[in-house]
């Protein structure tokens, strides 16, 4: 079961820009999130002649802002600003706080490109390497969360490539993961996996929490999504110090991360349960009870309830766990991505029906998830390859 490998919902793509992105801004705003101080700004901005006193300020407004589906709006002063005092590096953060809006809060792709190209090119041209990377990198996020998987790889390739020549840690990272996800995208496990190891490696040697974050998480997702449960032990006890890290150094964060702790919560159950250490899975059970309470992304809703199926099926509790199936099916009818939903349930309970010796039903239910699955994948490989080589 992947929640991040296909198109996951407006929600959960704001989170992850949120934390992928300028996270030292992002504790300015989250302490600053009082709407009359924006409005208040917005009408001294008005008032205010063009020059180095206006752009401080309309920057002022444009990092409490940039979160806020109208933010784009001031990040576009701030550019305009920019361009009249010819600072090429405050164009090239409104820029990137422009992309990121359009990544949060529009579905025009082609809109996207144009201002991405549009502010790597002035990054490159002030040297910024830090913005570059992180464009590009929400711009090949954009091409997975439309399920353009392949421009997406073909995007993180360039930027791999980029990443290296410049000598840029941070830039490598992001392009190892984003092949992960591209890879993961299209059941291309093999790949997906050495992509990650190639981000793992060099995790350490960048400072970005957040970043560290990012690659344990996909890790997670990527051991999950193959049921290499038994393997998450490190990652998970390595993303727990980095999460603890995190929230440390900026305590702010510490809401946005809440629908995060279920799903760490929920792969310690996967993995307690997969060693057959029961007493644990149920700690962590009644800790992601309470990640649970305050959950704000839907398509998190049935994580519990699977990995409590899960933990039934492991203990040899099989009634039990096909009513916990009964209810995820149920929950998953009315979730953002029904149809990943929907076959990780369909996949779990041809698992049960397999314990129970119900072999037929369990092949019947196999052979349904594989074609359904292989055949939607085909496609959008095929389509986006035919694409690209007309480029």
């Amino acid at each position: 079961h992947s929640p991040f490998s296909r198109k996951g919902g407006k929600g959960m793509r704001r989170v992850i820009i949120m934390i992928a992105f300028c996270a030292t801004v992002f504790s300015v705003a989250a302490n600053n999130n009082d709407d009359s101080i924006i409005v208040n700004l917005r009408q001294e901005v008005k008032k205010m002649p063009h020059g180095k006193e206006r752009l401080d300020k309309i920057l002022e407004l444009a990092n409490l802002s940039q979160l806020r589906p109208e933010g784009a709006n001031d990040a576009m002063l701030m550019l305009d600003e920019a361009k009249r005092l010819k600072i090429d590096s405050l164009q090239a953060m409104a820029l990137a706080y422009i992309v990121n809006n359009h990544s949060m809060y529009k579905d025009n792709v082609d809109s996207l490109v144009y201002w991405a190209d549009y502010g790597m090119k002035v990054a490159r041209k002030c040297n910024d390497w830090k913005l570059f990377f992180e464009i590009q990198y929400t711009l090949t996020n954009t091409f997975m969360y439309k399920e353009r998987f392949e421009y997406a790889l073909d995007e993180a390739n360039k930027m791999l490539t980029l990443a290296k020549k410049q000598g840029n840690t941070d830039g490598m990272i992001k392009a190892y993961v984003s092949m992960a996800l591209s890879y993961m995208g299209t059941r291309r496990w093999r790949e997906a996996n050495q992509s990650l190891i190639g981000a793992h490696n060099l995790m350490y040697k960048s400072k970005d929490l957040p970043l560290q974050f990012t690659v344990l998480m996909q890790m997670l997702n990527y051991e999950m999504s193959v049921k290499k449960y038994s393997l998450m032990k490190n990652t998970l006890n390595e993303i727990d110090t980095v999460i603890n890290n995190i929230i440390e150094q900026m305590p702010e964060l510490k809401k946005i991360f809440n629908d995060h702790h279920l799903f760490v919560q929920y792969c310690h159950i996967l993995y307690w349960s997969s060693v057959k250490d029961f007493a644990k899975a149920r700690e962590h059970e009644k800790l992601a009870k309470r990640y649970f309470a305050n959950l704000t992304y839907p398509n998190y809703k049935a994580l519990l309830v699977n990995a409590q199926c899960y933990m039934m099926m492991q203990m040899g509790r099989y009634g039990e766990a096909l009513k916990l199936n009964d209810k995820a099916l149920e929950m998953a009818k009315t979730n953002v991505v029904k149809f990943t939903n929907t076959l990780h349930c369909l996949q779990q309970r041809a698992d049960i029906l397999y314990e129970i010796k119900q072999y037929d039903k369990a092949l019947e239910l196999y052979k349904k998830v594989d074609f359904m699955t292989d055949s939607i994948n085909n496609s959008i490989s095929e389509k986006q390859v035919e694409e690209l080589a007309k480029k």
